[in-house]
C-alpha cells in the first residue's frame, strides 16, 4: 500500500493538457507493486496473514514461515524471470508468458514435488 502513491505518479506521463491514458510502463508498475506485496506478505514472519495461518493450523509461526518461502520463492523468482523477458519484448511474446509461466510452475512441481 505504501508504494502506490510513491510509484505510481512516476509512470504517469503528462502533456500540456493533463494526464494521458494509461501506458504500459504504468500496467507493470502496478502488477509489480501488487506481485511484491503478495510476496512479501507470504515470506514474512510479520504479516497477518502468516500469523493467522499458523494460528489456524497449530503451527509454530517459524515453522510455517520456513515451509511457505522455498515455494514463494520459487514463484517469485519464476514471475520476476518472465517480468524481465516481457519488458523487452513484443506484445505478443509478452502476452504468452503468463501460459509459460504455469507450465514452468506446472513443471517444477512434477520435478520437485512430492
Amino acid at each position: 500500500v505504501l508504494m502506490f502513491p510513491i510509484a505510481l505518479p512516476l509512470t504517469v506521463p503528462h502533456d500540456v493538457d493533463g494526464p494521458v491514458p494509461a501506458n504500459e510502463s504504468l500496467l507493470a508498475t502496478l502488477g509489480a507493486i501488487i506481485s511484491g506485496s503478495m510476496f512479501g506478505d507470504h515470506v514474512s514472519p510479520i504479516s497477518d496473514t502468516t500469523i493467522l495461518s499458523s494460528l489456524c493450523s497449530s503451527c509454530d509461526l517459524m515453522q510455517h514461515v520456513r515451509t511457505q518461502g522455498p515455494y514463494a520463492c520459487v514463484v517469485g523468482v519464476i514471475s520476476l524471470l518472465l517480468c524481465l523477458v516481457s519488458s523487452t519484448s513484443s506484445a505478443l511474446v509478452a502476452a504468452m508468458l503468463l501460459p509459460i509461466g504455469v507450465l514452468l510452475l506446472a513443471l517444477i512441481l512434477h520435478v520437485c514435488g512430492p
